[in-house]
């Protein structure tokens, strides 16, 4: 079979290896499985004194299969340089079939944070002092968040590299350096993001803000692979685990089965949000739905996955129900502020507290605990994805000030003095008590035994053979 068109092509370990540094098309001459890396563009770094960092772009990597067509590749740009005295700007996100590599955003000057992404936070230095901008592995580092933190290392390219470095901020007046994955280093000279690794651009003690570095996406799969007979559903991340394909959906997409077959699933839904002050309580957990042997005919399903609630200052926002051929699990609720209480779900109720205390949000597989401790409920556990996982943990309370632990399964813990956590994307859970953030998105998962699709197809092509 011939290999697909798109990107800059090169080989390496017996795969063929498209690299786009700029949008384009990935032309698949037919289904197949495909590695893929997503890395959005970095944001830029502020101009001034005591300049901070933009933050290096998310980093996001998944297994998909891919029918024969045309897939749109979008790659994100840096955030472009700024003037002195100026916000950093945003870098962009860069997507193939529904993912996305999230961009980074740009350093704040008048509050010296460096700048974000998807998954991490910059520093927040006081004084006179810039943050370090968030890498795609973590938070910026080094003294209060001033250096950049690193990025994620992939050899989807055939080597080893990192991507999504944050940029390096200031301390003391004197540049602290930036994470590994391209951010741009504070100071003067040599500042910018590296385009192609999606880092942070550094800042400066005085002058413009240096470029957030453009971001990339590669795709990599065995050469000669695409267009093969045998083909299985497609949609999702897949992997395989004990004899099973696992299709898991992070993002609302369609599930496409070529012939008719049992599968079970799992669905998980977004977790709820939580508001801010006074010792607020915690937003619940999404709730968990479980389907076993369902057959499926051929043709194409639509899977929403339950976004998490988003966070409001006096108001909570529910997670959004998950859905999968017929079956649905219920968002989690958001807290109520004024009676203390915790948010619930479909199958169980938050916690309440009172005074200086905020009730723990309810979890998938359970209630929370009452006082004199108030946590968040557990989750439900499953096995489905190849190993035992809880999702949908409810969201942590606050007991006499005192900040109280997510669910197991996800749920976020109340709001520290540092930074705030929120239910975990991905898990469906809870958001914590007080936290300014909200609750994470939720999941659905497919299993089922690997080469029955297959082995269907490969007899039932015989058929097409005379048409």
């Amino acid at each position: 079979m011939t290999d697909a068109i798109g990107g800059a092509i090169t080989y390496s370990g017996g795969k063929t290896i498209h690299t786009f540094t700029e949008d384009g098309d990935f032309i698949s001459p037919g289904y197949g499985v495909v590695d893929v890396l997503l890395v959005g563009g970095g944001g830029s770094g502020t101009g001034g004194l005591y300049g901070s960092a933009g933050g290096g772009g998310s980093v996001e990597e998944v297994t998909l299969a891919l029918a024969g067509d045309t897939h749109s590749v979008v790659v994100g740009a840096g955030g472009a340089e700024v003037a002195t005295t100026t916000n950093g700007n945003d870098g962009e996100d860069s997507t193939l079939g529904g993912y996305t590599g999230i961009k980074g955003t740009g350093g704040l000057y008048s509050a010296h944070n460096g700048g974000n992404n998807g998954d991490f936070l910059g520093g927040k230095p006081s004084g006179n002092n810039g943050g370090g901008g968030a890498g795609a592995k973590e938070n910026a580092k080094g003294t209060s968040g001033s250096s950049g933190g690193d990025g994620i290392e992939s050899s989807i390219s055939g080597s080893a590299v990192d991507y999504g470095g944050g940029g390096g901020g200031t301390w003391a007046n004197a540049p602290q350096p930036a994470g590994d994955g391209g951010g741009g280093g504070s100071g003067a000279g040599h500042s910018e993001g590296t385009d192609g690794l999606g880092g942070g651009g550094g800042c400066v003690n005085d002058g413009v803000g240096h470029k957030g570095g453009d971001g990339v996406v590669i795709i990599s799969y065995i050469t000669g692979s695409l267009g093969l007979l045998g083909n299985g559903p497609i949609g999702g991340d897949i992997t395989y685990s004990g004899g099973n394909t696992i299709h898991t959906f992070i993002h609302s997409e369609d599930f496409i089965v070529p012939v008719g077959g049992d599968v079970d699933c799992l669905l998980i839904a977004g977790g709820g949000g939580a508001t801010g002050g006074g010792y607020g309580s915690a937003g619940g957990g999404g709730s968990a739905e479980e389907g076993s042997d369902r057959t499926l005919a051929a043709g194409t399903f639509a899977v929403v996955v339950g976004a998490g609630g988003a966070y409001n200052a006096t108001i909570s926002s529910p997670g959004g129900d998950s859905t999968f051929d017929g079956l649905t699990a219920g968002g989690g609720l958001g807290n109520n502020r004024a009676t203390h209480t915790g948010g619930g779900n479909d199958d169980y109720i938050g916690s309440t507290g009172a005074n200086t205390s905020g009730g723990g949000g309810a979890g998938a597989g359970g209630h929370p605990a009452g006082p004199p401790n108030l946590p968040g409920g557990v989750g439900h556990a499953s096995s489905i994805s190849g190993v035992e996982v809880y999702y949908g943990g409810g969201g942590g309370g606050i007991y006499n000030d005192v900040n109280q632990a997510g669910g197991n399964g996800g749920g976020g813990t109340a709001r520290s003095s540092a930074y705030p956590t929120n239910g975990v994307n991905g898990l469906g859970g809870g958001c914590g008590a007080n936290s300014s953030r909200g609750g994470g998105s939720g999941v659905v998962i497919i299993s089922y035994v690997t080469g029955i699709f297959d082995l269907a197809l490969s007899s039932s092509s015989m058929m097409f053979v005379n048409f």
